[in-house]
Formats: structure tokens, sequence, C-alpha cells
């Protein structure tokens, strides 16, 4: 047995696994620097469209607010029309920049690490989807929140009345805004402070809700 040609062959052995471990580990290191060249300027895109879309939807809201009791009054019209134009152009200038968002949404999930789409997601539908279907200038009209949600209703929902909300606790006026959106599941009395106690509580909410649904008139 010829050991020095047995140790040139080990020798020769492990420096082959060294290349072959060596060339993976570069691979592996190329192909990490080539994931953040590639994530960093999406992400930085999605930080700039989601604070631009945000601004835009919250100045359509600031519009709204602003026409909303200049509503029906001749001596404002102008002001109102105004207002009323500004409010839709910054709706769908937002609205633009959500479809751009989205889009680069798609290119982070090509290419980004796990944690990191993960923190763009909760970013984008944790933080403008909600805006989107109800936005500010939505919740400010009387109702309008309601409207907004109510098609993503099915099966049940809350008929709820509560003191601290005053006069904008109408019962009648909400299931008829259910009603108009198609809704057909259960409505349940909830009952929390007023001037009754639990059962007459429930008794004026049962009477509120079946008004609405025996005359359910449209709901403007």
């Amino acid at each position: 047995m010829n050991w020095a040609v047995i140790a040139a062959f080990a020798a020769a052995a492990l420096s082959l696994v060294n290349v072959i471990v060596g060339y993976r580990l570069a691979s592996r290191g190329h192909l990490e620097q080539w994931q953040r060249d590639e994530t960093r300027p999406i992400v930085a895109r999605i930080l700039t469209l989601s604070q631009d879309a945000l601004r835009q939807w919250n100045e359509a809201a600031y519009a709204r607010q602003a026409w909303m009791p200049m509503h029906g009054d001749p001596r404002q019209s102008s002001e109102s029309q105004a207002l009323k134009a500004q409010e839709g152009e910054h709706w769908v200038a937002g609205t633009d920049l959500w479809g751009k968002l989205r889009f680069e949404m798609a290119q982070l999930d090509l290419v980004a690490a796990r944690s990191i789409r993960d923190a763009a997601h909760a970013l984008v539908w944790g933080g403008h989807e909600p805006v989107r279907i109800c936005p500010q200038s939505q919740r400010a009209a009387p109702g309008g929140g309601l409207k907004a949600l109510a098609p993503y209703a099915h099966t049940n929902v809350h008929a709820k009345y509560w003191d601290r909300w005053g006069k904008k606790n109408d019962l009648q006026r909400s299931t008829r805004i259910m009603l108009a959106s198609g809704f057909k599941g259960t409505f349940a009395l909830e009952y929390e402070t007023g001037p009754w106690d639990q059962v007459e509580g429930c008794k004026y909410e049962f009477k509120e809700v079946m008004t609405a649904l025996s005359t359910p008139t449209p709901v403007i």
C-alpha cells in the first residue's frame, strides 16, 4: 500500500470539497446581495407611494368635510362645486397611486425575503385597505361608514343601542342601510346603556328594527 499516493488523493479530495463549499457559499452570498440590491429600491418606492396615497385620500376627506355644510346652500354654490371637484381629484389621484403601490407589492413578492414581504403586506393592507374601503370622507357623512362596510356583511350584524352615540344612534336608518346593501342575514339585538333597563331597551331595539324591516324605504 502506497501511503504517499493515498495521502495525495486525500489532499486532492479535500481541496475539491473546499472548492465546492467555497463556490456554494460564494453563490449564496451573491444571491443574497442580489436580493438586497433588488429589494431596496422597491421598498423605497412602496414607502413613497404609501405616503402619497394616504396624503391624497386625506386631502379628499378634508375637502369632503368642508363641502358638507355648504351642500344645498345656493349662496355657496360655486364654493361647494369647487370643493366637490377637489375631493374627486384627490380621490382619483390616491386611487391611481394605490394601483402603482399594488404593482410594487407584486414585484416585492417575487424577490424579497419572507420577513420583508410580511412587513410590507402589513403596511399596505393594514394601513391602506381600511382607508380605501371606508375613507374619512365617507365616515364623516351620516351612515357613511356603514354604507361602505355593509356589502362585506353576510350572516349576522348587531343592532346596537348606546346612548354615548346620541342622535346618531338611529337603528331604523342603520337597518335600512343594511337592507339596501342586499344584506339577508340576521340582526342580533344588543343594548348597552341608555334610558331603559335591559329588557325595555331590547324591546325598543326590536320595535325599531322590525319597523325598518317592514318599511325598507330608500336611504339617502
